[in-house]
């Protein structure tokens, strides 16, 4: 299989793993996203041009990890001024159980090692995901 259909069949297979994990949201957002098309500028000329299959992969990692990753650091920064908080809180905590039963704490190390073992896997799929951005690329002839 080549490198891009590899990458092709990588992103089908997250957005399946996606809407089967009750997380359709995300996926309809990377298809939203991989149909756009990005603008690029040559000179003075602008013009439209698909993302490659690889772009594509990069932007599903990316986006994974904005939902996933960085949410759990974004999370990980606010633990101690929320306890500092929750005697003000109306609920002292919400309980998260998980399919086995097992309470998952949004603070402990068990997500803390899950999360680390994503981002290895998505790093090992598209070291550098990114999130797509309105911007202009600008194409350099080749000499």
């Amino acid at each position: 299989m080549e490198k891009g259909e590899e990458a092709a069949s990588n992103v089908q297979e997250l957005i399946q793993i996606l809407n089967e994990t009750n997380l359709g949201w995300i996926a309809e957002e990377i298809r939203e996203d991989i149909s756009d098309e990005r603008l690029l500028k040559k000179g003075n000329d602008y013009y439209s041009s698909s993302y490659s299959s690889q772009q594509q992969l990069e932007i599903a990692v990316g986006t994974i990890r904005r939902y996933t990753i960085d949410l759990f650091e974004i999370w990980s920064s606010l633990s101690e001024p929320l306890r500092h908080l929750k005697t003000e809180l109306p609920i002292e905590r919400i309980e998260v159980i998980d399919e086995n039963g097992k309470y998952l704490d949004f603070f402990g190390e068990d997500l803390s090692s899950k999360m680390k073992k994503l981002n290895e896997l998505l790093d090992a799929l598209a070291p550098n995901g990114v999130i797509p951005s309105i911007r202009v690329e600008e194409l350099v002839d080749e000499e």
